[in-house]
């Protein structure tokens, strides 16, 4: 991952991250909800910081490239997200 693309993803994890838990203080998010989003800023975060993490992840999986696995985790993400809100 070029130095470049690093800097740009910590920003806008960082804005994102922000975004939440601004928009959790003045009480326009509610808490239950905010929790998937702020984990979705930190592993973003954590993507930017540690991008050796991913290779290895995709790797342990048995997936070829890391932007695949990142792909898997979004879906998985999506699955979690449509079933919580067809819990409520």
């Amino acid at each position: 991952m070029s130095s470049g693309l690093r800097v740009g993803l910590l920003i806008a994890s960082a804005i994102a991250l922000l975004f939440v838990i601004l928009n959790v203080k003045n009480k326009r998010l509610n808490i239950k909800y905010s929790i998937v989003w702020i984990l979705w800023a930190i592993l973003s975060l954590l993507m930017a910081i540690f991008p050796e993490t991913f290779y290895m992840f995709s790797m342990l999986i048995g997936i070829e490239l890391p932007v695949n696995a990142v792909f898997l985790i979004m879906i998985g993400l999506l699955y979690a997200l449509t079933f919580y809100a067809y819990m409520m």
